[in-house]
């Protein structure tokens, strides 16, 4: 390739918009019967950040910050290395 042909040559990515249902993520997470409120991705944590509504959330008064929390989750193995379930244990 030519000096010419690369400099006009743009950038490109394997990237694309992935969409998980509202209810399976709150399945994932264990809050069912939940609602998500909002979704973003963090750099400083380098995750995202999800909002949940949940009665397992404090209490917030309308206009405040939420609170920030990070679930802990205890997976259980069977013996062949396989997850046999996964249960929050904190959060």
């Amino acid at each position: 390739m030519s000096i010419k042909e690369s400099m006009g040559k743009k950038e490109t990515r394997h990237a694309a918009i992935v969409t998980i249902d509202e209810s399976l993520l709150l399945q994932w997470l264990q809050f069912r019967g939940g609602r998500i409120l909002n979704i973003q991705r963090s750099p400083a944590v380098n995750g995202i950040e999800v909002v949940v509504e949940h009665p397992d959330m404090p209490e917030v008064e309308e206009g405040k910050p939420y609170d920030r929390m990070c679930p802990f989750y205890e997976y259980h193995y069977g013996d062949n290395g396989q997850v046999l379930s996964v249960e929050r244990v904190r959060g």
